[in-house]
């Protein structure tokens, strides 16, 4: 029997404590798979807690899941999914962005998007691992405001259906899960 993957698996693994640490893990594996991505950062496991963008994409082709160019991406598995992305995106939004690094700050890709001023330069992304019914709404209403080139989200069933395209990632993906769900003894 082929291995199929559930949007109620991904919801429910986002109940785990290493779904936290393993999405962006999952979101990179997925997207460098991808031609046309030159630059990628996602910082997983431990790294999560350093603060800045959860993740960015640098990418000369646009795909259904990430657009062309720059993107900030922000993440979480919060189970009040609206307040979430409402809180990332505000953070991400109106907070005033350093215009230049501090020194001994890492200047990376992931730190670029920071110090610009200009958002309306590059595409902002949310993502959850939960089933979240108004994601369009959200969309809509975010893209409204004028403030980023673009704005998207990804929910449980779009995390299915990118993982349905890269079945190699689906099967690591099913063997996190699964170890997730194993308590530690």
């Amino acid at each position: 029997m082929p291995f199929e993957l559930s949007v109620l698996d991904i919801h429910n693994w986002a109940d785990t404590l290493p779904a936290r640490r393993q999405l962006p893990r999952l979101l990179r594996r997925l997207a460098l798979l991808h031609t046309g991505v030159e630059a990628i950062e996602f910082a997983a496991d431990e790294d999560t807690q350093l603060g800045g963008y959860d993740g960015t994409i640098l990418s000369t082709g646009s795909h259904a899941f990430f657009p062309s160019g720059l993107s900030v991406w922000e993440m979480g598995v919060d189970a009040q999914v609206k307040g979430k992305a409402d809180k990332d995106f505000q953070k991400r939004s109106f907070d005033k962005p350093s215009e230049a690094p501090v020194e001994g700050q890492d200047s990376s890709i992931s730190t670029l998007p920071e110090m610009v001023l200009d958002r309306s330069q590059f595409t902002y992304v949310f993502v959850t691992p939960r089933r979240w019914s108004t994601k369009d709404k959200w969309v809509r209403d975010k893209k409204a405001l004028g403030i980023w080139k673009d704005v998207r989200a990804l929910n449980a069933g779009d995390l299915v259906t990118w993982l349905e395209l890269q079945y190699r990632t689906s099967l690591i993906f099913d063997r996190l899960r699964r170890s997730s769900l194993i308590p530690a003894l």
